[in-house]
């Protein structure tokens, strides 16, 4: 509060920049180990066991998450794309439009918390964006006919 006080607009400036960047992260980065947590291990692990660990496909930076990251944000589109023609927009005595309203509110939740209170990461919004191919695969499992 004392930060906020003193510099309101680099706060509300910051907290708006890490939260849109949070946002908008999805992937897989901490599957492969960044050197710095390499060295860090090194020091609290015992040695054997980190012989070995440097020996995986994670500490050599070679895990192969590319193509589960294009998989996750091709199902997010397709899952926002489904949603926005099966979701009635306009009928909020639908089950479903308050199911997309909570999730569509956990996602921005998410974002702002994980971005305002701590540096934006991959992991945080990668943990529940997964919610938005279920709301999809549910709405297309209800007896709605898609908007025009």
């Amino acid at each position: 509060m004392a930060v906020f006080k003193k510099y309101p607009l680099a706060v509300i400036e910051t907290t708006a920049k890490n939260f849109f960047s949070q946002l908008t992260m999805v992937g897989l980065e901490e599957f492969n180990y960044p050197t710095i947590m390499l060295n860090e291990l090194s020091e609290k692990v015992p040695a054997q066991d980190f012989m070995q660990f440097q020996h995986s496909k994670a500490a050599s930076r070679a895990f192969p998450s590319r193509h589960s990251e294009w998989l996750i944000l091709a199902s997010i589109l397709l899952a926002l794309l489904i949603c926005a023609g099966r979701i009635p927009a306009t009928s909020r005595q639908h089950t479903i439009f308050w199911m997309a309203m909570v999730v569509v509110a956990g996602i921005l939740i998410n974002a702002f918390v994980c971005g305002a209170l701590s540096t934006p990461h991959d992991r945080y919004q990668t943990r529940i964006i997964w919610l938005l191919p279920l709301l999809a695969y549910y709405a297309c499992s209800k007896k709605m006919p898609f908007r025009t």
